[in-house]
């Protein structure tokens, strides 16, 4: 227990400076973080698997099958809080008076909908498909999480994950690992969509904490990739916008959707941008989990890049 009282008291002390001064984390961040992420990036990237994944996995099992399960769970809960207090808290602090712009109002998503859906149209063209009509990527998946890599220049390792139904019963399609310095993405995700994925936790390794930040990180870094990349991006802004105005006039986005290109709409379908499919439990759980780091974090909505495009 005295492991984790002193983790425990070296955490809170830390954040203690970090909100009362924020020049302390804006000084942590430029200075002491960049050699933090580079080390753990160096050391994550010689590892072919997610050490994260390990840890989440191997974590549970260390405090259960030991004698002094408190202590155990204790000692766990007082590490991860130190990490994340020298790895991604201050980061959160740091930027916590960037306020995202607000989603856009009905008519412009309908405008927004319509010009995304004709540039995914032109772009969608020069590429290859599979037998169900889907868009597929032109590179083995060491080739893209490479690529992804050079465009995002973001010194954080992306890696597919080992656990992708777990991933997909969750409902969660990439998350990032300030811990261990890795973009963890779900590689079985529809082609479509796995380049920008990739692309926006890539953008968390570079420190922007806003989703809706990450996000617009993501659809410049498409748009200056090849061909596939430009396309994922394109669609899958248009996948948010089809989000976003399906919660602001059900009507305008039954139109938008009957104004698809089919081979777009055969992709969006994969994404479930045109489902009607009701959340499992786990992915209402994972919804609620994450709406409160949002609003924990200040990290903002992720369909507010919208307006920074629209």
């Amino acid at each position: 227990m005295r492991l984790a009282m002193a983790a425990l008291f070296l955490a809170g002390g830390m954040l203690g400076v970090f909100r009362g001064e924020p020049g302390a984390a804006v000084f942590w961040c430029e200075k002491a973080l960049p050699l933090l992420r580079g080390g753990l990036a160096c050391l994550s990237g010689r590892i072919p698997f997610p050490l994260a994944e390990a840890f989440l996995i191997a974590l549970p099992l260390w405090i259960l099958c030991g004698h002094s399960r408190r202590r155990r769970l204790a000692e766990a809960l007082a590490a991860v809080l130190l990490a994340l207090t020298c790895t991604w808290f201050p980061l959160c602090i740091a930027q916590a008076r960037t306020v995202p712009a607000e989603i856009p109002d009905a008519a412009a998503l309908s405008d927004l909908c319509a010009r995304l859906s004709g540039e995914a149209a032109a772009q969608r063209v020069s590429l290859p498909e599979d037998a169900r009509g889907r868009v597929l990527l032109p590179w083995t998946q060491r080739d893209l999480l490479r690529e992804a890599a050079r465009l995002c220049e973001s010194g954080g390792v992306p890696k597919a994950s080992r656990c992708p139904e777990l991933m997909a019963a969750l409902g969660v399609s990439g998350w990032w690992s300030p811990v261990t310095g890795e973009a963890v993405v779900d590689c079985a995700l529809p082609a479509a969509a796995l380049p920008f994925t990739l692309c926006h936790e890539l953008a968390h390794a570079r420190g922007v904490v806003g989703e809706a930040e990450a996000n617009l990180f993501a659809w410049e870094a498409c748009a200056r990739g090849p061909d596939a990349f430009r396309y994922s991006g394109t669609v899958s802004a248009l996948w948010y916008a089809l989000g976003a105005l399906r919660e602001a006039d059900e009507a305008a986005w039954r139109n938008a959707i009957s104004g698809l290109d089919a081979v777009v709409s055969r992709d969006l379908r994969a994404m479930n941008a045109l489902s009607d499919r009701e959340e499992t439990p786990l992915e209402r759980l994972q919804d609620r989990l994450t709406a409160l780091y949002l609003r924990c974090a200040g990290a903002g909505d992720y369909a507010a890049f919208l307006a920074w495009i629209a």
